[in-house]
């Protein structure tokens, strides 16, 4: 008799982890099918991003084109005078270096030697 309730006892068993699997195969079934949805969902919405970027790059493509034009003719010259008239000014002021040195302007220094050249960040 105990043999028979034993194989009662593992046939329900069987049976429960049977129904256990079938659950969680449809709980990864449905999570597969929601992951499928949301990529799709999210690649339909870059695309449109993307189309909507392309299209304003086009058309403001010639207002960049002319804002970087007249940066070269004006501002980009009275960028370089500005820096020469500071690389002059450290010349007669020599405590002016650090400075210069502190955001890489090239000068001679006081002395006529050039500063060392100190990279990003470095005090």
């Amino acid at each position: 008799m105990d043999t028979l309730e034993k194989q009662v006892v593992e046939q329900s068993e069987l049976q429960e982890l049977r129904t256990q699997y079938q659950s969680l195969r449809q709980v990864v079934s449905a999570l597969l099918v929601l992951v499928l949805i949301i990529s799709g969902a999210l690649d339909i919405y870059l695309l449109r991003q993307w189309k909507m970027a392309r299209a304003e790059l086009q058309r403001r493509g010639p207002q960049v084109t002319a804002f970087v034009a007249e940066y070269n003719r004006v501002s980009a010259p009275a960028i370089t005078d500005f820096v020469k008239r500071l690389i002059d000014y450290e010349k007669t002021h020599p405590d002016f270096t650090q400075i210069l040195t502190k955001y890489n302007l090239k000068g001679t220094g006081a002395t006529g030697a050039p500063p060392a050249v100190v990279g990003p960040g470095k005090p």
